[in-house]
């Protein structure tokens, strides 16, 4: 089966995203390790290309709206996100704001660490790779979960008998992480605020 590599944990603490830090965080030289999943890799396509990869390989990059990574980045920033980097600096600077502030100052946020960017940099390139594949954020986790699940699955390789697909994903639902609640039942303060 397949492994999880914690790339993050090889990287200093909250490193910014903009491309051009995505750009200088090392992997390792020889690549990643064969039959493994990489998670939490936020880096530019540009950066991603020039990673050592073995000759047959697959690849999917999770593309969420930007106008729901702004309003989750702010109730993450001003509320439920671990204080850890700039997280206590974003949260002082948002309990002073209103919503309509917070929100304009949380875009500024992506525009700064370079999300937007690299959002960009990937929609614009690596649509031509039949290797890699873009999934909407909110099809991973909206009313046809599951057939966008399959199709990742599919496109990975990754051969799931139909049961097995929907156990993983009632294992996995917002509902079980989030203490009961169902997609779009929202706790401002809980990290997994509202489930779409």
């Amino acid at each position: 089966g397949l492994k999880d590599h914690h790339f993050r944990e090889t990287c200093e603490p909250n490193p910014p995203l903009s491309p051009e830090r995505a750009d200088s965080w090392p992997p390792p030289p020889e690549g990643f390790p064969p039959g493994t999943i990489i998670t939490s890799f936020y880096t530019s396509y540009q950066a991603f290309l020039r990673i050592p990869k073995p000759a047959r390989w697959r690849g999917f990059f999770v593309l969420r709206d930007p106008r729901d990574y702004v309003v989750s980045l702010y109730f993450s920033l001003r509320h439920s996100h671990p204080l850890m980097g700039h997280i206590p600096e974003h949260r002082k600077r948002l309990k002073g704001m209103s919503l309509d502030e917070g929100l304009r100052y949380t875009i500024g946020v992506g525009q700064s660490n370079g999300t937007f960017d690299l959002q960009r940099d990937w929609v614009c390139h690596a649509t031509n790779d039949e290797r890699l594949k873009i999934f909407r954020f909110e099809d991973l986790f909206g009313d046809h979960q599951f057939e966008a699940v399959r199709r990742l699955f599919e496109h990975l390789g990754i051969s799931v008998h139909k049961q097995e697909l929907q156990d993983l994903l009632e294992k996995y639902s917002f509902e079980n992480f989030s203490g009961g609640r169902r997609p779009g039942e929202t706790d401002d303060y809980h990290h997994l605020r509202r489930g779409l």
